[in-house]
């Protein structure tokens, strides 16, 4: 280990976050509290996806859960809330059940996450975002959904059905 500003620190890590700086075209100065974010981001996944594990939320293909925000784009540290985004498929089960499923999932990982009502503040049926893209009916509510969706979400339940969205929203655009 040597020290810089009194912090003893191995150097091994000064080698790989100059790589990474590299990279990534970032100042070395920004590299460890990149990598702390990370860090803290994996770890608030992972401790989401195994709760909303032991919650019984639905069938596999009736529902998935995206974390978005600070923890949706790797971003996260202790001061970040966890925003949710709860999707369902109309053909699998109700407005109602998914609503009731999202109170169960927000009930369950409070207790380990701040979990605002903001944004995604109800269940989204997965079938409204993908119709009327860019037309007349399409909402500014909508457009903003799939841009999160795209841009800074992570999956907690349901993956396949997660990564299935996101290239259905960019195939719509493409």
């Amino acid at each position: 280990p040597h020290r810089r500003g009194g912090e003893a620190r191995p150097l091994i890590d000064d080698v790989r976050f100059a790589k990474i700086a590299l990279a990534c075209g970032v100042p070395l100065a920004q590299v460890p509290s990149l990598h702390a974010a990370l860090t803290f981001s994996r770890e608030a996944l992972t401790t989401a996806r195994e709760a909303a594990k032991k919650l019984s939320l639905a069938t596999p293909d009736a529902m998935s859960v995206l974390a978005l925000g600070s923890v949706g784009r790797m971003e996260a540290s202790a001061a970040s809330d966890l925003d949710l985004a709860v999707l369902y498929d109309p053909t699998q089960t109700t407005r109602g059940r998914a609503e009731q499923m999202r109170a169960e999932l927000v009930d369950g990982l409070g207790a380990h996450f701040d979990i605002p009502q903001k944004t995604f503040r109800a269940a989204i049926d997965m079938h409204d975002l993908l119709h009327n893209v860019g037309g007349q009916r399409d909402t500014n509510t909508r457009l903003t959904y799939r841009a999160l969706i795209l841009t800074e979400s992570a999956w907690l339940y349901n993956q396949a059905a997660c990564d299935g969205l996101r290239r259905e929203i960019f195939d719509v655009y493409a």
